[in-house]
C-alpha cells in the first residue's frame, strides 16, 4: 500500500488556513514552528505536483485546489475527533485510571496530598503522576498522554480549558546565620550585596527582575542554576540568598533554618498556578470527580504544612 502523501498535520494545517488562521496561531496550535509548517507545506507540493499555497498581499493563502483538499480533511479530521472520543470513552469504562501531569512544585508539595485523600475515597483508582520541570515549554511535554496538567502558565496553551488552582508567592531567603536574617527591616539595595542563587534564565525571573531592578536591586554576585531545588540545596549550604516560590522551602522555614527576608518595601511577587483539562475531549466522570475535589480542597493544603 502506498504511503499517503497528506499527512495528518497537513490536513490540520490545510483545514486551519482554510480558516483564515495565521501560521503563528497554527503554529502555537500543533506546536510547530512557522519554518516547520513551511516545509511540511513545501514537501507536500512535490509529492502532490500540486501548488497549495500563494501569495496575497502579506500572508500566504491556499490555491484553489488546496481548498479542496482542505475541505475533504475537514471531513477525515471530524471523524477521527469522534474516533478519539469512543476511545477515551472506552478508556474510562474500562480502566479507573488517571494521568496527572504536573510542574514539580505542586507535584512535590501540593498534589501528593490531595491524590493521597482522593484515593481514600476511590480506593481502586490509580493515578501516574509525571513531574516535568518547567526548564522545558508546556508545548514540548503535553504530546504524552494525560487527563488533567497542573502548572503555571497554563493559560498560554491554546488546546487547554484552564481554571486558577492558587497563586504562589515569592519570597527571598537567607539561611538562619545569615546577618539579614535577623533584621526587623531590609532594603533590595541591600540586599545587592547577597550573592544571589536562582535560575536567572526562567520565565519568573524575567518577570520580576524589572521590578526589582526599579527599587535598586542589583547583585553583584549570581549562581545560576537549573531548578529550583538546587537554588534552596545552595542556599540551605550558606551559598547566599534566593527569591524561590513559598512552598518549595516551606518545611524549612517552618523548622528555622531558612528564614525569610524581610524586605522593604514589598512588592508581592505572586505566580498563578492553574489546572488545565484537555480541550475537545469527552471528560469521564472520574476525571470529574477528581478535578472537583482538587478544586475544594486546594484550601487544605496550600500552603504547605498548613495540615501539619
Amino acid at each position: 500500500m502506498a504511503a499517503m502523501a497528506l499527512s495528518l498535520t497537513m490536513l490540520q494545517i490545510l483545514v486551519s488556513m482554510a480558516d483564515d488562521k495565521t501560521l503563528t496561531q497554527i503554529g502555537a496550535e500543533l506546536y510547530l514552528s512557522q519554518s516547520a509548517i513551511s516545509k511540511a507545506i513545501r514537501q507536500t507540493e512535490s509529492a502532490l505536483g500540486l501548488a497549495l499555497v500563494e501569495q496575497s498581499g502579506r500572508r500566504l493563502a491556499l490555491t484553489p485546489a488546496a481548498r479542496l483538499l482542505a475541505e475533504a480533511g475537514r471531513n477525515v479530521l471530524a471523524q477521527l475527533a469522534t474516533v478519539d472520543e469512543l476511545v477515551e470513552t472506552l478508556r474510562g469504562a474500562q480502566s479507573q485510571r488517571l494521568q496527572v501531569v504536573s510542574s514539580r512544585a505542586p507535584a512535590s508539595y501540593i498534589l501528593p496530598t490531595l491524590i493521597e485523600q482522593f484515593l481514600e475515597l476511590f480506593p481502586d483508582v490509580q493515578i501516574d503522576l509525571d513531574v516535568v520541570g518547567l526548564g522545558k515549554q508546556w508545548g514540548d511535554v503535553l504530546h504524552v498522554p494525560y487527563d488533567i496538567v497542573v502548572g503555571p502558565a497554563l493559560d498560554t496553551v491554546v488546546t487547554l480549558d484552564v481554571e486558577p488552582l492558587y497563586r504562589e508567592q515569592l519570597i527571598f531567603v537567607v539561611r538562619r546565620d545569615s546577618p539579614f536574617a535577623s533584621k526587623l527591616s531590609v532594603t533590595w539595595r541591600e540586599l545587592s550585596d547577597v550573592r544571589l542563587v536562582g535560575e536567572f534564565h526562567s520565565p519568573s525571573w524575567k518577570r520580576i527582575q524589572s521590578h526589582l531592578e526599579h527599587e535598586g536591586f542589583e547583585p553583584r554576585r549570581r549562581v545560576e542554576v537549573h531548578g529550583s531545588e538546587v537554588s534552596k540545596q545552595l542556599v540551605e549550604a550558606g551559598a547566599g540568598g534566593a527569591i524561590i516560590r513559598e512552598a518549595l522551602i516551606w518545611r524549612e522555614l517552618l523548622s528555622g533554618y531558612l528564614v525569610r527576608v524581610p524586605v522593604q518595601p514589598n512588592p508581592v511577587f505572586r505566580e498563578t498556578v492553574f489546572l488545565g483539562l484537555r480541550r475537545g475531549i469527552q471528560r469521564t466522570g472520574l476525571l470529574a470527580d477528581f478535578r472537583s475535589f482538587v478544586v475544594e480542597n486546594i484550601e487544605r493544603v496550600y500552603p504547605p504544612g498548613r495540615l501539619c
